[in-house]
């Protein structure tokens, strides 16, 4: 129990340095993390995204492609990969991961967001519309999705439900 929490305190405190800007210090404290536990899927995708706000890209994916071969349904390393992915303009291998995402945690409305818009990039209005739909019912004071659900009606020429 003492590791647990000692881990969970490790990669609270990189994330805490990571959003402060100390990506550095976030990949030495990962670093120390890994040399003991190189099989810590959340920490090789926090390392993921540390790698990636350093401008590593490579090391980036290497570290997201061996969280998943440790955990193939990690979502925090899924959210790496996604973000890699659109950073690289993949259209095709966002689409996979989203949709994993989606299948994985149904309940986590941006994910189904991120999808819609997705789906509206490639101009596939009806699925982006049920995304849009999803979205709202997970999340409904989120006005994003209502405000693209009721601007994609209005070309789609659809009424209301």
């Amino acid at each position: 129990m003492a590791e647990r929490k000692t881990a969970a305190d490790l990669l609270a405190t990189a994330f805490e340095r990571l959003r402060g800007g100390d990506a550095a210090g976030a990949a030495q404290l990962l670093r120390e993390r890994l040399a003991s536990r190189p099989d810590d899927a959340r920490a090789l995708a926090l390392m993921a995204r540390t790698q990636a706000a350093l401008g590593d890209a490579a090391a980036a994916r290497s570290h997201v492609e061996q969280a998943l071969r440790i955990a193939p349904d990690s979502v925090p390393a899924l959210v790496e990969l996604a973000a890699l992915e659109r950073n690289a303009g993949n259209q095709a291998g966002l689409r996979s991961v989203l949709e994993q995402m989606v299948r994985l945690a149904p309940q986590v409305a941006a994910f189904s967001y991120d999808l819609a818009m997705l789906d509206l990039a490639e101009d596939r209005r009806d699925a982006a519309l049920a995304g849009f739909e999803r979205t709202a019912t997970l999340k409904p004071g989120w006005i994003e999705p209502l405000h693209a659900m009721g601007t994609l009606l209005l070309e789609l020429r659809k009424p209301l439900a």
